[in-house]
């Protein structure tokens, strides 16, 4: 099992790897308490690669809460063989609630303000397609926030 300090696969290599993960170390993974995961390594995990997390109990299955991650660190030292610990970063990745009532209406209802803002739109054709792109950024992360702060209440939304 190579540490760290190894290469990167090569473009193209990396991977996804759906994972269940029971709902303590999920929340903790969630939180940023938890930044890496010991697996068995029956995968053949790679730098780079990508951990689908998907929050799971033994008794009630799939809760709808996932979780993507990227692996940065690799190492079998001390561990029992057959097992590997990964190093693991969020990056701008968002864990996904099951979605509520309150975040499917925000999300319906930012979609109908976005339809009716299209004549909104200030610049003109000629602005270029970098001005309206970023006008489109600016809605989207509007409805991305309206989202979280509806199905999330009481927690902060970046």
């Amino acid at each position: 099992m190579p540490d760290s300090d190894a290469p990167a696969p090569p473009p193209g290599e990396a991977r996804i790897h759906e994972l269940k993960s029971i709902p303590p170390f999920f929340q903790a993974v969630l939180d940023g308490t938890k930044t890496f995961e010991v697996r068995r390594e029956d995968r053949g995990f790679n730098l780079s690669d990508t951990l689908w997390l998907r929050e799971f109990d033994h008794d009630t299955g799939y809760s709808g809460r996932e979780l993507r991650v990227s692996v940065r660190y690799l190492s079998s030292f001390h561990q029992q063989p057959g097992y590997v610990v990964l190093g693991i970063e969020r990056g701008l990745t968002v864990a996904r609630d099951a979605p509520s009532e309150e975040g499917i209406e925000a999300v319906a209802q930012g979609l109908h303000e976005a339809a009716d803002r299209f004549s909104d739109w200030e610049g003109s054709w000629t602005d270029g397609p970098e001005a309206k792109r970023e006008w489109y950024r600016a809605r989207a992360g509007e409805l991305v926030r309206a989202y979280l702060a509806a199905s999330r209440p009481g927690e902060p939304t970046p």
